[in-house]
């Protein structure tokens, strides 16, 4: 899901999005899930459907939250050197998702300069907090084969067409 400062005053040129991973224990965080979706096309959308911390408290049962790729807003933090801001960030998602549905997510791109920094600093966040750090990988498809309709769906999402480069 994407996340926002603020879902209701910022406008769309210039709201800062980030990345958080929600996964779904049960009935219960799936019918959240699609609650909080709902509410971010209706009521947050800037650039792309999105919620604010606020929102997310109203909806958490039966949810994991993870802190997201290098995109998400407490590795932001890391990758930008501000360790306290990422600590009180990381801090206050365990507390909207509680102790045992949050975790840190670590990722391992080599061709990132920022990656290594970041999971550094998730990783002493995780010691400091016993907030438990998590390994993904950010994967769209699972087959070589599958390249090309994960390009369809990005075409569409960003309303370009197949043939057209970035």
């Amino acid at each position: 899901i994407y996340m926002t400062e603020d879902m209701h005053t910022q406008s769309a040129q210039n709201a800062k999005q980030y990345h958080l991973t929600l996964l779904v224990k049960d009935e219960t965080g799936y019918k959240n899930l699609m609650k909080l979706i709902t509410r971010a096309w209706l009521e947050g959308f800037s650039s792309k459907p999105c919620l604010d911390r606020a929102a997310l408290r109203a909806n958490v049962e039966g949810l994991i939250a993870l802190s997201g790729c290098h995109e998400g807003e407490v590795p932001s933090a890391a990758a930008s050197g501000d360790v306290e801001r990422a600590k009180q960030l990381a801090l206050e998602y365990r507390d909207i998702f509680g102790p045992e549905n949050f975790y840190l997510e670590l990722q391992d791109h080599p061709k990132s300069e920022d990656q290594t920094r970041i999971n550094t600093t998730l990783l002493t966040i995780s010691q400091e907090t016993g907030i438990p750090p998590v390994a993904t990988e950010d994967i769209h498809y699972v087959r070589r084969e599958d390249a090309p309709v994960q390009d369809v769906l990005l075409c569409i999402q960003h309303n370009r067409k197949v043939y057209e480069h970035d």
